[in-house]
């Protein structure tokens, strides 16, 4: 059976997007942030209609998510802008010496493929969790690279997974160009399994962290019934 295993003591955690996954992931990493690093990407602004599923109240109305969700829970860095090119990335990564892994609570595969793109390039050893959700179901996909830079022999990426991903018809544009509204509107989610993906991405970072084998390249789940199935690699 093959697996993913961790051999660092500390962790520099990524997230790309702080909205319906990330918000609430930021929640459940501020009990371990004194022994990892935290970062914060996003540069969405609090709409009112967030408030419904998003980790936001009323207050924080038009301001930065990613500062808004930085300041309450006590993060550091906070990059308050969109990704538009996978150097940034490595920018991101470089700011400390720590093994990075890259949490993606993204709405959108402009964003994703900029993370494939970044990993596709990159030389050093990284964990990438992904997640993705429709209105009550949703999978996290776990993949990375090893010390050489090379994926993990089974752990597929989400573009490998699932190749619809590469359909970017309706999906090409750069995340500037895509308001938060139209995002909900062509995708509808619901704040349940919202917090069932960020749920499941810190069971997975729980168990990296501790040092415990990750056996599973996808994990799927639906918030309506409760359930979870783990696809191990054989």
């Amino acid at each position: 059976m093959k697996m993913l295993t961790n051999k660092h003591d500390q962790s520099h955690i990524i997230i790309v997007g702080a909205g319906g996954t990330g918000g609430w992931l930021a929640s459940f990493l501020h009990r371990i942030k004194d022994d990892h690093v935290v970062t914060i990407i996003d540069a969405d602004i609090v709409e009112e209609k967030n408030l419904i599923r998003q980790n936001f109240n009323f207050d924080d109305i038009n301001k930065n998510k990613a500062e808004v969700i930085g300041s309450r829970y006590q993060f550091d860095n906070i990059v308050p802008f969109y990704l538009s090119e996978p150097s940034q990335l490595n920018e991101v990564i470089k700011s400390t010496n720590l093994q990075p892994i890259i949490v993606g609570a993204v709405d959108n595969n402009a964003s994703r493929l900029l993370i494939k793109q970044f990993l596709d390039s990159y030389d050093g050893e990284v964990l990438w969790v992904d997640s993705g959700n429709s209105e009550r179901d949703g999978q996290v996909i776990v993949t990375g690279l090893d010390e050489e830079g090379n994926y993990i022999n089974g752990f597929s990426d989400p573009f490998t997974l699932h190749p619809e991903l590469n359909d970017t018809t309706n999906d090409n544009r750069h995340p500037d160009d895509i308001s938060c509204a139209e995002q909900s509107e062509s995708a509808p989610q619901n704040v349940g399994a919202n917090i069932f993906a960020a749920t499941t991405i810190f069971g997975v970072l729980n168990k990296w962290l501790a040092k415990e084998p990750l056996l599973s390249n996808e994990i799927k789940f639906n918030s309506a019934t409760v359930s979870m199935y783990q696809y191990e690699v054989k």
